[in-house]
């Protein structure tokens, strides 16, 4: 099956061993064993043969595709990143030992090539006492999974991570060296050439930047994230040390690495679901949304730096997890206001639910202003008075007549106030009262438009009533 190949060639890279029955051994030809609900238990592949064991209670399935997106790191998870770490931490140790060894060789820089020139102008004065000095600094260093002051590296696996570019991820898989981050290196005794030489053989073997990778895949993105991640710095290393391969010898030997499987690493989601689409024990991961704390040392302070393939996430970083990893019990998680199931807010859509929220508070309309549209509100019955507030005060109301008690009109004075309740709803301009016309004897002049009807009376051309 390609998903079995695919898992054999990462675990091959990581120096371990696949015999014919999927039994995953050590170095030393042991069996790798894996911690899981308290039992230690041998590490196989799920090949047919394993699968169709009647008990299979005794031995550990390495299947990391059927990862849990809503649980934390698995059992085996967890023995990969302590696996990859070790790798990572043996061989760029003795890269950099190498490249020491060929900078102290006066004799071999007359052969060397061109990639091996560049390889020494990087390095100036090297001596015995600088090896002795490194050599003893390498002694002290912590190994990936104890707790120490002095580590060479972390590795970290996150959620959720944003990049300087706005592009995010939902796994991540963070590298960094504090050691090629400090300055002093730990406050080794160096000298000050000594010193120079060590930190430009540490960038040049372990690159100046941390490592960064991530994943948005629906099936294992923990696994992927950690395998590109693991991927990017062994190439880092093994350019390097590819040119020194007459110091990197004996004690000093490294397995080779391939790292062609990068390639086909995006197929494991189809490869999962055509051929082992299993949830297999160990694999799924433990606890609920959040990762296992990691019993590992806390990261030594250093100044950031960019991530090579993205940028890095703030500190602190969890280290990589120690084997075995206690069972963890996922604690209720809080309450999300914002989460789709909140009350009071629309699934996916985060709109309000009807009837749901607290009420706002009314807001009355601004008052009319005299530069205003004022429209005059709708009147009780038919021809009351107009509302005072709607009232225009730019138009003076029209004038009224007045007869005396004989009928005869009578034009109000100028300033007499007009009789109260007399307004119009409609502003109308100032008319003049309708003036006596001799050319028509016995009526008055007819009203003009908008008036009230007053009664008519026939007069004389004295104006005086006739009856």
């Amino acid at each position: 099956m390609k998903l079995l190949a695919l898992y054999q060639s990462i675990l091959e890279d990581v120096g371990l061993i696949v015999d014919g029955d999927g039994a995953v051994l050590g170095e030393n030809k042991k069996p790798i064993q894996l911690t899981v609900d308290g039992v230690k238990r041998p590490l196989v592949l799920p090949t047919a043969a394993q699968l169709k064991r009647e008990d299979s209670s005794d031995i550990v399935f390495f299947h990391p595709a059927c990862e849990n997106l809503y649980r934390g790191r698995s059992e085996v998870l967890n023995a990969l990143c302590m696996l990859m770490a070790q790798r990572i931490w043996q061989t760029g140790l003795f890269t950099v030992m190498g490249m020491l060894h060929f900078g102290a060789d006066k004799d071999a820089h007359a052969k060397a090539k061109q990639r091996e020139w560049d390889l020494l102008a990087k390095m100036e004065g090297v001596s015995k006492s600088t090896l002795a000095a490194w050599s003893s600094l390498m002694g002290t260093l912590t190994p990936p999974g104890e707790q120490g002051k002095r580590p060479l590296l972390h590795l970290s696996l996150m959620r959720q991570v944003e990049m300087d570019d706005g592009s995010k991820f939902k796994r991540a898989c963070l590298i960094t060296y504090p050691l090629v981050q400090s300055e002093d290196l730990y406050g080794h005794k160096f000298t000050g050439t000594a010193l120079r030489t060590v930190k430009t053989v540490l960038e040049t073997v372990f690159g100046d930047s941390d490592i960064l990778e991530g994943s948005n895949g629906m099936v294992a993105p923990y696994f992927q994230s950690l395998c590109k991640s693991y991927h990017a710095a062994m190439t880092q290393i093994h350019s390097v040390a590819k040119h020194l391969k007459r110091y990197l010898t004996g004690k000093l030997a490294i397995r080779p690495f391939n790292g062609d499987w990068l390639e086909t690493l995006p197929n494991i989601e189809k490869w999962y679901g055509e051929e082992l689409n299993l949830s297999l024990d160990g694999n799924q991961g433990v606890g609920g949304e959040e990762d296992v704390p990691a019993a590992s040392p806390k990261p030594a302070e250093a100044k950031p730096r960019i991530a090579r393939h993205g940028s890095a996430v703030p500190a602190p970083v969890q280290h990589a997890p120690t084997v075995p990893v206690p069972h963890h019990t996922p604690s209720k998680p809080a309450t999300n206001p914002q989460a789709d199931d909140a009350p009071g807010v629309g699934r996916g859509l985060g709109l309000p639910k009807r009837g749901s929220g607290p009420a706002k508070a009314y807001t009355p309309p601004p008052a009319p202003q005299p530069h205003m549209h004022q429209p005059v509100p709708q009147q009780a019955y038919y021809g009351a008075p107009a509302q005072p507030q709607y009232a225009q005060p730019q138009y003076a109301q029209p004038a009224q007549p007045h007869v005396d008690q004989w009928g005869r009109m009578i034009d109000p004075q100028p300033g007499m106030p007009m009789p109260p309740g007399q307004g119009y709803p409609q502003p109308y301009p100032q008319q003049t009262p309708p003036a006596f016309d001799p050319r028509r004897p016995g009526y008055g002049q007819m009203q003009p438009y908008g008036q009230p009807q007053y009664p008519q009376y026939p007069v004389d051309q004295y104006g005086r009533p006739i009856y």
